[in-house]
């Protein structure tokens, strides 16, 4: 192999690499962000039932007691607006 191929062989390898890479990091964020908005959507649920304290929504979705007081916060919004 000529350092030309050489060389163009080896950059070829590095954007595969780093094309792979790429992939498997956004996967990742995607699966993170999916199940993130799962938790919300239960939570809002669990909310609209009114059937929990937050504390007990927030334990069980794994979701922070803040996070659960603001879903509830902006739920009390939406439907005031409605």
């Amino acid at each position: 192999m000529t350092w030309d191929q050489e060389i163009k062989h080896q950059r070829h390898m590095a954007f595969d690499e780093g094309k792979a890479e790429g992939k498997i990091e956004g996967l990742s964020e995607g699966r993170e962000k999916g199940l993130s908005e799962g938790k919300i959507e239960a939570a809002k649920n669990l909310l609209k039932m009114n059937v929990l304290l937050p504390e007990q929504i927030a334990q069980a979705v794994g979701l922070s007691a803040e996070e659960i007081s603001d879903l509830r916060d902006s739920l009390s919004s939406e439907l005031a607006s409605v």
